[in-house]
């Protein structure tokens, strides 16, 4: 399932986050947390991805 981030409107595919252990934490992190929470944590942790590479989901998760 293709999907767009909602602070950095990166495209890409959901299932890329559920392979690993930490994009799972992650994902369930972010749906504890209320919206007013949630993007800006996304804006956040989309500050450390530089412009050649993607953040990595556990530094991402770490960051979180």
């Amino acid at each position: 399932m293709r999907t767009k981030c909602p602070s950095c409107y990166v495209e890409y595919d959901l299932l890329v986050h559920m392979e690993s252990e930490a994009g799972r934490e992650m994902i369930a992190l972010l749906q504890t947390l209320h919206t007013e929470l949630s993007r800006p944590l996304l804006a956040y942790t989309g500050l450390f991805r530089s412009r050649s590479r993607d953040l990595s989901h556990d530094r991402e998760l770490r960051l979180a």
